[in-house]
């Protein structure tokens, strides 16, 4: 790693330093002298994106992001440099029940002039397969947001493969960390690859859902719901730890989760659970006997998933 690379880090671990203290400053890159105003944004979760593009990311090194929403995120890292090109994928299976916002997207692109920031449409493994890989057309990745579906293999999936797309000088930035099974996938990928170390943690002491209006405030500035911050570090030059008590003991239930009778409505059972704990469901049982009638096709116990597959196969 040259003098570069090492104050390329260093930089970056300053800047964050400053954010969580409250100094704001200019950050002076080679990306055309970015102003305060366009680094730091309505929260301490966006500055840190910007600084991340502003730290390691150019022409040459891309800002990706997984799940996209409305593209506030994608818009503030694009709005750092034009120069740097801004990838954002989202299918909008989640948290888009009008099908607009891919439109949305698109129209905030087209009003703000970021013509840097662009969309692949598609399930996350599709554009990794294919898609990413011809956009970056032989392009590195110096900074990736992770905000996708927030089960833990898809934030160590969504990690790990885009491993080999990561520049030798590149930060991922994790949301949503004040789950312990977001923590739990930033643990296993940090053992399957040493190579990256655990530069920053940042925790609220509850989902913003869940705090007063004025403790949603603070958090809405500062964290949101925990954030954690990965360096390429090949050199070691980090210790190596971490996050904060990870959990695994309730993955170990998804093998009999995965396996039960009511599995496909898990979900639905247990808000219909949560409804007659409330006192909201004024006729639990009919509601209960109707579950099986939901899953026919499904055993009492041991169910797979290998009705179609091959007797037997030999490559």
């Amino acid at each position: 790693m040259t003098t570069s690379n090492i104050s390329k880090l260093d930089r970056f671990r300053s800047d964050l330093r400053a954010l969580e203290s409250g100094v704001y400053f200019e950050q002076t890159t080679k990306l055309n002298h970015p102003t305060p105003d366009q680094l730091y944004g309505p929260s301490k979760l966006f500055s840190t994106i910007k600084l991340a593009v502003a730290n390691f990311c150019d022409e040459d090194n891309c800002y990706v992001e997984y799940g996209t929403y409305r593209g506030l995120t994608l818009l503030a890292a694009a709005s750092v440099s034009e120069g740097v090109e801004c990838i954002g994928i989202d299918n909008f299976s989640q948290f888009d029940e009008s099908g607009l916002n891919s439109r949305i997207i698109s129209s905030q692109i087209s009003k703000t002039g970021l013509t840097n920031a662009k969309l692949i449409n598609a399930d996350f493994d599709v554009a990794a397969d294919t898609l990413l890989p011809s956009t970056l057309n032989g392009r590195k990745i110096g900074a990736y947001f992770v905000d996708g579906a927030h089960d833990h293999r898809s934030h160590l999936v969504g990690m790990a493969r885009l491993v080999p797309h990561l520049s030798e000088e590149s930060a991922i930035i994790v949301d949503d960390t004040n789950y312990a099974h977001i923590r739990q996938a930033i643990a296993d990928f940090l053992r399957i690859f040493p190579d990256f170390g655990l530069l920053m943690e940042a925790y609220v002491p509850a989902h913003p859902a869940n705090l007063s209006a004025r403790d949603q405030g603070t958090a809405f500035r500062g964290w949101w719901n925990g954030v954690n911050v990965i360096v390429r570090d090949q050199n070691r030059l980090l210790p190596r730890r971490l996050p904060q008590q990870p959990e695994c003991a309730m993955l170990v239930t998804t093998h009999d989760l995965f396996r039960h009778e009511f599995a496909e409505i898990a979900v639905d059972i247990l808000n219909d659970n949560q409804r007659v704990a409330n006192g909201h469901d004024v006729d639990p049982q009919r509601r209960i006997a109707s579950y099986r009638e939901q899953t026919p096709s499904r055993h009492r116990y041991f169910n797979v998933q290998s009705k179609d597959l091959s007797t037997f196969e030999l490559v």
